[in-house]
């Protein structure tokens, strides 16, 4: 159709006219009265309350210029009668959108930790280990990452609802969150958390729970975390052996370990009273003591869950990390009371002497061996460490040790070697007792023992001295494979005597060069070469494939092991060729006289 020149004009006005139609008819927007409350801001300020408000501007007059926000972090019983404002307003806005203050986490610290503490959600979310590094020595350790609710938490078994929020940084080592809950039952208390930094590893924390309400108030499992640990492999990159990866409870002066492991999630309850909860890794723990000790009959936890991460080849791999918690008993409050909670919590290096600091029985957490076994290695651990204060390396303080015991037992050694020459000398006449009477069993038994007496010999002598050593030596071993003061420590080529002594590794196979280790193996068949046996020429080829065997078995051991091992074999070796050169001259004295 054509469109002629007036129908072209009229659409072109209506076109105009149905854009500017809203500007022309709008109703004018009315102001807000100020009876509303206002819009909480970005930060969470709460709106003021009526009071703010003069009679005059609810009349419609000129209204009350209002007070300008307060920039600090508003208490508890502002933002109370604030929350209060918005419930009864004519909005009708509920206290689900009580907006908090976006506080951002606060860090406290020492000369030794830092910690990262979670304001809205009142805990630790990381513990950082000023003075130590991970392997590559890119970055200090840290604990608790990716762990919620965190370490010295606080919660209940009930529900609660947050609302209000105060944080106040009293100095570097000193926080205080109080925190505004409303239970279950309507009924709203306070709850101030405190977290103070001592000295070194140790740190205060304290609880007061204030009864707001004008009921009385039942606050039953309240639960705080000890925090999480993981295996030292994927903490900090240290080598995995010999890992005591554990929970452990002090319970009636008894300490009860659960190991860990990659294998499935756990969650246990702990139904005695526990007057201390602890994780720890090889190197490292943290030990949470209550004032009081925890409840008794329910509610302390052992957790483990399963965790996935990549290595070095980008393979995923799984491995365990813990967690515990212990529970306080019911606290009952009337109005306006209040209670306090006090605990001391040690997050730290596994060193004895901080850990016997902090409770004597919290050293049974360094595992230093079997029980029996434990005294002696903290006996060892303790003369290591003063050693290294007198030579300056803990090198030579391994090697000095292992000399100062070597010579102590150098009698009960001499002794045993002496009593298997002697063995050695008859073992001819054995032979040929043992051929007359091989048909004979008991005959030729009862000639052997007759041949023994007659040259004042005794077959288990070479034995009990041995034996009587071997707790020893374990238990040094124990001390040094725990030993926290050896990571990092470097001797010689050894860059961590915590680690394998690796100077190269063959490209293609992966094999690394360990010398230590190997030094250990050939000192080992040199000192079955000069050892008297009475053994049969088989059984001597048979232990002459033994330090094949230990060198395969041993090959990673950490270079502060293997330079024990070694040197206490190398002081063997020199004992044996003193005994050897005395026996020379003795012979040498018989051929004379006779």
């Amino acid at each position: 159709m054509k469109l002629d020149k007036e129908t072209i004009i009229v659409l072109s006005i209506c076109f105009v006219l149905l854009i500017i139609w809203p500007y022309l008819f709008s109703v004018p927007k009315q102001p807000q009265p100020e009876t509303q409350p206002q819009n909480i801001e970005s930060k969470g300020k709460a709106a003021p309350s009526d009071s703010s408000i003069s009679p005059a501007g609810a009349n419609g007059k000129e209204l009350k210029k209002p007070e300008p926000v307060n920039k600090e972090p508003l208490r508890t019983e502002e933002i109370k009668k604030d929350a209060s404002v918005q419930k009864t307003e004519k909005t009708g806005k509920s206290e689900d959108e009580i907006k908090l203050p976006e506080i951002p986490d606060q860090i406290i610290s020492n000369d030794c930790i830092s910690f990262k503490i979670n304001p809205a959600g009142g805990y630790v979310s990381s513990i950082e280990f000023k003075k130590f590094l991970t392997t590559d020595k890119k970055k200090t350790i840290t604990l608790n990452e990716d762990f919620d609710p965190g370490a010295l938490s606080f919660s209940t078994a009930g529900k609660l609802k947050t609302t209000s929020l105060e944080c106040l940084k009293e100095n570097e080592n000193t926080l205080k969150v109080t925190r505004g809950f409303r239970n279950e039952a309507g009924r709203d208390f306070t709850v101030v958390q405190t977290w103070k930094i001592l000295e070194k590893y140790k740190t205060d924390y304290r609880i007061q729970i204030i009864n707001s309400s004008k009921e009385k108030l039942s606050v039953d499992g309240i639960r705080v975390s000890a925090g999480s640990i993981i295996p030292v492999l994927e903490l900090s990159g240290d080598y995995f052996m010999m890992e005591t990866h554990c929970i452990s409870t002090c319970l009636e002066n008894t300490v009860a370990s659960k190991s860990a492991s990659a294998d499935k999630p756990f969650e246990e309850l702990q139904e005695n009273a526990a007057s201390w909860i602890a994780v720890s890794n090889k190197y490292f723990a943290c030990i949470l003591k209550p004032e009081t000790p925890f409840k008794k009959g329910e509610g302390n936890v052992l957790r483990q869950i399963i965790k996935t991460m990549k290595d070095e080849k980008g393979k995923e791999k799984s491995y365990s990390s813990i967690e515990t918690y212990g529970v306080i008993e019911k606290i009952e409050l009337e109005p306006a009371s209040e209670a306090s909670l006090g605990f001391t919590y040690f997050s730290g290096p596994k060193e004895l002497a901080l850990v016997k600091e902090f409770d004597p029985k919290a050293s049974e957490i360094m595992y230093l061996g079997w029980a029996w076994f434990e005294p002696i290695s903290q006996g060892f651990l303790v003369a290591l460490i003063w050693l290294k204060k007198f030579c300056g390396s803990y090198g030579l303080s391994i090697i000095l040790l292992t000399f100062i015991v070597k010579m102590i037992f150098w009698p009960v050694t001499d002794r045993a070697n002496a009593s298997m020459r002697k063995m050695q000398k008859i073992q001819p006449l054995v032979q040929e007792i043992k051929t007359k009477y091989k048909d004979d069993s008991q005959k030729m038994n009862q000639k052997i023992m007759q041949l023994y007496k007659e040259h004042k010999v005794n077959p288990l002598g070479g034995c009990l001295p041995i034996l009587l050593q071997i707790p020893v030596f374990t238990a040094l071993y124990f001390s040094l494979n725990g030993a926290i003061e050896l990571r990092q420590s470097s001797f010689l080529w050894a860059f961590d005597l915590s680690r394998p002594d690796t100077i190269y590794t063959i490209p293609g196979i992966e094999l690394a060069i360990n010398p230590l280790v190997i030094l250990m193996a050939v000192t080992m068949v040199y000192q079955q070469h000069l050892t008297p046996s009475a053994m049969d020429p088989m059984q001597q080829k048979m232990m002459m494939i033994m330090p094949l065997v230990m060198l395969v078995l041993l090959y990673s051991l950490p270079s502060g092991l293997t330079l024990y091992w070694t040197i206490s074999q190398g002081i063997s070796i020199v004992q044996l060729l003193v005994n050897k050169r005395i026996d020379e001259k003795e012979k040498s004295l018989e051929k004379k006289n006779a």
